[in-house]
């Protein structure tokens, strides 16, 4: 094996050194993005409130609540898809209902 010089020997473990910093970089925030992934999965609505799941036909419904009516609902071909989409409702807001028609003065037109 040759002697080097100095300097390469510097240049050698200096890139050595800023490999490892970038190294241990990427792995730190890997995990902090592992952990923020873990943490989200817990705190959906369906992982919190427990839907029941059941099939019908071919398609999965996680369903809270005492009917479709009167509860929040998702489908999907897998059960994660309806867990899913049962997620998706669950933060969906209610449409407002149309306004009534009126003649400009506040009052609806009559029938007659």
């Amino acid at each position: 094996m040759a002697n080097l010089p100095d300097y390469a020997v510097e240049a050698i473990i200096r890139d050595a050194r800023e490999a490892a910093w970038y190294a241990s970089e990427r792995i730190a925030n890997d995990a902090q993005l592992a952990a923020n992934e873990a943490r989200d999965e817990q705190i959906r609505p369906s992982v919190l409130l427990r839907p029941s799941l059941q099939r019908d036909g071919h398609q999965w419904i996680a369903l809270y609540g005492e009917n479709l009516q009167d509860g929040v609902a998702g489908c999907g071909d897998s059960p994660a898809e309806a867990f899913a989409d049962f997620d998706r409702a669950w933060h969906a807001k209610i449409a407002a209902p149309p306004s009534p028609v009126t003649d400009g003065a506040g009052k609806e037109p009559s029938d007659g």
